[in-house]
């Protein structure tokens, strides 16, 4: 089950459009669809694509109400994000995108060289079967019967970026099995026409 955004047309535009993550601004709905597909694509290339790998399972609503302007609580992580050395532009619009869930980018959109599937919190609910009706270790073993080659599934914030799109900042959570989830702030920047990952703070690790 796939989420429709409502900005479908610019996904559609930037799909079709040769290398748009090159150029633009953050003001412009076609450029910046472009970046944003990028950004996921990089991310995912970088942190899921693995030897093996046959299929790329992400949630297709994105996470709301992420802020990274407020101060993280644990200090060590607080010294990490300020490494980052994101603009506060780039902060300030992350935080305004990310004030509501969205929808993640159509696959096509993303360009992986993978199949990716989209689900929903209600695909994912739904295999988890009844709470405590299940055997330990059920969700997982559904997952995988239903998306072989799969490595567990992403959630991703939408993306902020400064306003020239060359640096960018997202907000993802893989999951890969009943004690194996990590989350994480991503930080990246576009070097010739392609977004490679800077840096990152990791914000829980289960």
């Amino acid at each position: 089950m796939r989420t429709v955004w409502c900005g479908a047309a610019a996904w559609l535009l930037a799909a079709c459009a040769p290398r748009m993550e090159e150029g633009g601004s953050r003001g412009d709905p076609v450029a910046r669809a472009a970046a944003e597909a990028a950004v996921y694509r990089a991310v995912v290339e970088h942190y899921y694509l693995a030897p093996g790998v046959e299929r790329v399972v992400l949630r297709a609503e994105t996470r709301a109400g992420g802020d990274l302007r407020r101060r993280p609580g644990i200090p060590a992580v607080r010294e990490r994000q300020r490494a980052l050395r994101l603009p506060r532009d780039l902060l300030g619009d992350f935080a305004r995108r990310n004030a509501a869930s969205g929808a993640l980018p159509p696959p096509e959109a993303l360009g992986l060289p993978v199949p990716v599937a989209l689900v929903t919190a209600a695909d994912l609910e739904l295999m988890r079967g009844r709470p405590g009706e299940e055997p330990p270790g059920h969700f997982w073993r559904a997952f995988n019967a239903r998306f072989p080659g799969a490595r567990g599934v992403m959630l991703f914030s939408r993306v902020g970026f400064d306003r020239a799109l060359t640096r960018a900042a997202v907000d993802v959570t893989h999951s890969y099995g009943d004690v194996g989830a990590q989350s994480r702030v991503v930080a990246l920047s576009r070097r010739g026409g392609r977004w490679v990952v800077d840096g990152e703070v990791r914000t829980s690790v289960s």
